[in-house]
């Protein structure tokens, strides 16, 4: 299994997916970079059933205005041999393993390498391409991605299926030709998850501060709003923030949590969720039944994307990074505008949330392996 090394998302569902298999028997190798390969030492810890595979990790320019996608490009392609020695790792690895099937979460080398070793692979990922502000720009980026993709078996969007897609333009115009897609959902085990959220009004936090972020930009980004946390300490609200790494602490009605090592359960207990815009995160508030209010970090076109599906859906509301940043009596304006509104808001997300119990979650991914497997495909 090749797992995208940047940020911790795509290793903590990754973890769930292997957990799962390797309680079935099934003999796993990982191979992930950067912030992936941490998360996922630290997820296993001592536990020898896993082989993990760490490789050297890219490097990404940021600025105070979070990740600076141009420069990070600019310096990929002077680096080009990190690029290639990933690649060619890739396929040394798949070599030497010689496995049944190859899993990417949204890994091109893993994808790439495996399609040229003919190798059967299946994707897993909630986005197949990046948009652009052209219009003729993006026919090339998807064409582009649709040959580093390749040719796999199977492909698994852990979003949910149109029209309620959340990140929409990074998935449907590449998926919508193919047969061989499979709309999952979040990757969990939705059978935990059947029982009716909590009541919006039964829920003891007002508001959630969601601090999610690749590493480099987790800690610029929750200096660059505390001055709005400042002002929530006026208010007579409970807000709690989660995911900056720091000791747990409470200042007056503000409690800092930390890193929890369950997300879900925190916001089950809140009545809105202040987050970036990460699809996974959308998909966790939808799970819990909880309204957002999204700020999408700058140069971002996934989180704009995902900003305008929430709004689309009538699941939650957008701030602008720029009001976030230099008027927080905006954002407060706008908190309190969804609590005016929190009873449609959450009406509409349980509508959501109940087409998004009715797809497969994990267990479709795991089906498919086990199918593998016993020869099924």
């Amino acid at each position: 299994m090749g797992v995208n090394g940047v940020g911790r998302g795509h290793a903590i569902r990754s973890f769930r997916v292997c957990k799962k298999l390797l309680d079935l028997g099934i003999d796993i190798y990982i191979s992930t970079y950067g912030d992936g390969y941490k998360t996922l030492k630290t997820l296993i810890g001592r536990d020898r059933s896993y082989h993990l595979l760490g490789l050297v990790g890219y490097n990404y320019v940021w600025s105070d205005r979070g990740l600076e996608w141009r420069r990070s490009i600019s310096w990929g392609i002077l680096n080009q041999q990190r690029l290639i020695n990933h690649f060619r790792r890739e396929i040394q690895l798949i070599k030497r393993i010689s496995p049944n099937l190859v899993l990417s979460d949204s890994r091109l080398s893993t994808a790439f390498a495996s399609y040229l070793l003919d190798i059967p692979y299946a994707i897993v990922a909630n986005q197949l391409s990046v948009v652009s502000l052209s219009k003729i720009l993006n026919i090339f980026i998807r064409e582009g991605f649709d040959v580093l993709w390749g040719k796999p078996d199977k492909i698994f969007i852990s979003d949910l299926p149109p029209p309620y897609t959340i990140s929409y333009l990074n998935t449907v115009p590449l998926t919508w030709h193919k047969n061989n897609v499979e709309y999952v959902g979040l990757l969990l085990d939705y059978s935990e998850y059947e029982r009716e959220p909590v009541p919006i009004y039964e829920r003891d936090i007002d508001l959630l501060l969601l601090i999610s972020a690749p590493r480099g930009d987790k800690e610029r980004y929750f200096l660059r709003i505390l001055n709005l946390i400042r002002m929530l300490k006026r208010l007579e609200l409970k807000v709690v923030i989660i995911g900056i790494n720091t000791p747990p602490r409470k200042f007056g009605n503000v409690e800092l949590l930390g890193w929890v090592t369950n997300s879900l359960d925190v916001l089950s207990r809140s009545k809105i969720v202040m987050l970036r815009g990460g699809q996974t995160s959308i998909l966790e508030a939808i799970l819990t039944a909880t309204p957002m209010l999204i700020s999408p970090a700058p140069f971002q076109t996934e989180q704009e994307g995902n900003a305008v599906s929430v709004e689309r859906l009538g699941i939650g509301m957008k701030v602008p990074y720029t009001h976030l940043l230099l008027n927080p009596e905006y954002v407060i304006k706008k908190i309190f505008h969804i609590y005016g509104s929190l009873e449609v808001l959450f009406d509409n997300i349980l509508k959501v949330r109940k087409e998004m119990l009715r797809l497969k979650g994990i267990n479709g991914i795991i089906e498919y392996v086990v199918g593998v497997k016993n020869g099924k495909y």
